[in-house]
């Protein structure tokens, strides 16, 4: 029996292809300081986001951007050695860190951030809708979450 829903090999290979062509909005940041990478373009945005109500903490970094504690560790210790995020021991838990952006990490941020989306909405202008971004944004978080829970349990299975 025809299974309407099932998504076709086709069809997968036309999403995977527009995922990898997607990646190319990345290309089009300006150029990065010295040592910077793109991800860590997100970590800056996500310290300020998550600090518009105190200081940013690495666990809330890493569940705001949707990668490993250890992933984002590393990436705040590169960020404050490069002047751009500043470390503190919290005040509250003698184990935990705050984060927050230095002068540098908040220019840094508002050139790499603010300035790139403005120009990219405005190039998006007439062309794509609020509703097209978000149902896209939809889709991909929930075939990443499909494929990642079919994986997982196809490794387990194995095991």
């Amino acid at each position: 029996m025809f299974n309407s829903d099932a998504v076709t090999s086709d069809t997968f290979r036309e999403l995977f292809d527009a995922c990898w062509q997607a990646r190319k909005i990345t290309e089009l940041l300006p150029e990065l300081p010295q040592g910077m990478r793109p991800r860590h373009i997100s970590v800056l945005d996500a310290v300020h986001v998550i600090g518009q109500s105190g200081p940013a903490r690495v666990g809330e970094i890493s569940e705001f951007l949707h990668i490993s504690t250890p992933s984002v560790t590393k990436m705040i210790n590169e960020l404050s050695d490069m002047g751009y995020l500043g470390k503190d021991g919290s005040k509250t838990d003698g184990r935990g860190v705050e984060v927050t952006l230095t002068p540098s990490g908040k220019r840094c941020r508002s050139t790499l951030v603010e300035d790139y989306r403005e120009r990219i909405c405005r190039s998006l202008t007439g062309k794509v809708t609020d509703e097209d971004c978000r149902t896209t944004a939809a889709t991909i978080r929930q075939l990443l979450q499909a494929v990642t829970l079919d994986n997982t349990a196809h490794n387990h299975h194995k095991s």
